[in-house]
Order: structure tokens, then sequence, then C-alpha cells
């Protein structure tokens, strides 16, 4: 297991972002990776991890930076209302 695979697993769990059959979204993310496969796409789906040129690189670990800007996606998908207040308050 890997720190961003298990970042996103947890965020999918707390968030009860719904999942759906796994579709391939990411080339480097196989239907083998069970365990993963379709949280990864549930949170590309959700608009909280995008990766990059289709590509997800799950074997690659998390930085802060990634963490912050998943966590306010997060926050965004979870209750938009907050996420407008908390960006107001930041102006």
């Amino acid at each position: 297991m890997h720190q961003s695979e298990n970042s996103l697993v947890l965020l999918v769990r707390v968030l009860q972002v719904p999942l759906h059959e796994y579709e391939g979204t990411f080339a480097d993310v196989q239907q083998s990776e069970k365990w993963a496969a379709r949280q990864i796409e549930a949170v590309n789906w959700a608009g909280i991890v995008f990766g990059n040129n289709e590509q997800f690189d799950p074997d690659a670990g998390i930085t802060r930076e990634q963490m912050a800007a998943m966590m306010i996606r997060a926050i965004q998908f979870s209750n938009p209302e907050m996420h407008y207040h908390l960006m107001n308050k930041m102006e």
C-alpha cells in the first residue's frame, strides 16, 4: 500500500463518495488493484484528484501540497457552502 492510495481510500470512506463499476480512468491503475481502483476513480469523479495525462501513479508518495489541495477539494465536495465561506475568509 502506498500513501496516495491509502489517503484516497480514507477520503472515499469518510466523505462517503459513491463507488461505481471500474472504468479504467487511469491507464496505470489496474482493476487487479481491487482494494483501491474503484476508490481512485471515485475521487477523480468527485473532483478531488485529477491525475496527470491519464496517469495516477499509484506507486508515488504524496506531498504536503498535494494533500492540502485534496483536502480543500474534499471540503468543496462534501460541503460547497463551507468551502465558499472558507475562501472568503482567506481573501
